[in-house]
């Protein structure tokens, strides 16, 4: 479970309601996991996960071979 500070209670539930929004779509990654992976890493999951959801994601790929 991740948790943080905010200035004000929006920002708070913008926040709350993003978390909420990836763990649904499967795209959520925990803290030290996040820590862990590289950014060619990171690419290469948004390639394969995400990017194929999205119109452009089918024509262009993020990452080239």
């Amino acid at each position: 479970m991740e948790n943080k500070s905010f200035s004000s209670m929006a920002k708070a539930k913008q926040w709350a309601h993003l978390v909420k929004s990836e763990m649904y779509r499967g795209i959520s990654l925990s803290t030290s996991d996040a820590k862990a992976m590289t950014l060619q890493e990171a690419f290469d999951k948004y390639s394969a996960e995400v990017a194929p959801l999205k119109k452009i994601g089918r024509q262009c790929p993020l990452a080239a071979n």
